[in-house]
């Protein structure tokens, strides 16, 4: 995984951003009905995470179903409530997915759909890089790997701290959760998103809460699907790490959230 943004050219990113103008929604899709969460299992997609989110939803009681990059082009993303993006390679997520995935996607939101991204799905919600086009659902560019957490491609447990946040969109005030390579969030001024975590390591910001359009957005730098030292999540990536609590409750949270339940 490549470094997305270097901190230097976060201003040009952010005077971009300001000419393409906060808030230009697409002509939204007919609105979204049900409610089954499609867990995007395509192109860029990291099986192991795949496979966890699924567990973590199973856990949470949620309906889900799979989609794949033909969904995001061809419309099928349109039978389901909402969208949860994995982990994987957010380089191969933004040239798979293209301009009509990611438009797609857009109009999905602002019909009233939800996006839950976890790691480079968190950051593909992102506005446009300098390197590759990012869907454009929260107002901030990106920054990956965050070095001072693990630098890449390591991977291990860091302190996530909740940022007051009023929206119950949290588990507990402090949390241990797997970092490996996700984005670092740098909000591009005023607009409706809202901090949610940060980095407990830098205070950086690890996980944001917006709205877009009619629908609800959730975007985490982190991997809060993974039970590490666990089976429940039906993989064994990480499962050399000790962390005795777990961090689906978040994912329940993001997901009835973005469900506007």
């Amino acid at each position: 995984m490549k470094i997305l943004l270097t901190r230097p050219t976060l201003t040009l990113v952010a005077l971009l951003s300001a000419l393409q103008g906060e808030g230009c929604l697409d002509d939204p899709s007919p609105a979204p009905t049900g409610r089954k969460i499609g867990v995007y299992s395509g192109v860029g997609a990291d099986s192991a995470s795949v496979r966890a989110s699924i567990e973590a939803l199973r856990w949470g009681g949620f309906e889900w179903d799979t989609l794949t990059e033909a969904d995001l082009v061809g419309g099928g993303i349109n039978r389901c409530r909402a969208i949860l993006v994995p982990g994987g390679d957010q380089r191969r997520y933004s040239d798979y997915f293209g301009p009509v995935g990611r438009q797609n996607i857009r109009q999905f939101v602002a019909a009233g759909g939800g996006y839950i991204g976890l790691g480079a799905g968190g950051g593909l919600a992102a506005s446009d890089s300098i390197d590759w086009p990012g869907v454009g659902l929260i107002y901030a560019a990106t920054l990956f790997p965050v070095n001072q957490i693990v630098p890449w491609p390591g991977y291990g447990l860091t302190p996530i701290v909740h940022s007051g946040d009023s929206e119950t969109l949290t588990w507990g005030d402090r949390l241990n959760s797997l970092y490996f390579g996700g984005p670092e969030f740098f909000p591009l001024g005023a607009s409706r998103d809202r901090v949610v975590y940060r980095y407990g390591v830098n205070g950086g910001v690890a996980a944001i809460r917006t709205e877009y359009g009619l629908g609800h957005v959730f975007a985490a730098g982190f991997q809060p699907e993974f039970e590490e030292g666990s089976g429940s999540d039906s993989v064994a990536f990480a499962d050399n790490l000790y962390d005795p609590e777990s961090d689906w409750d978040l994912i329940k949270a993001a997901a009835r959230y973005c469900l506007q339940e």
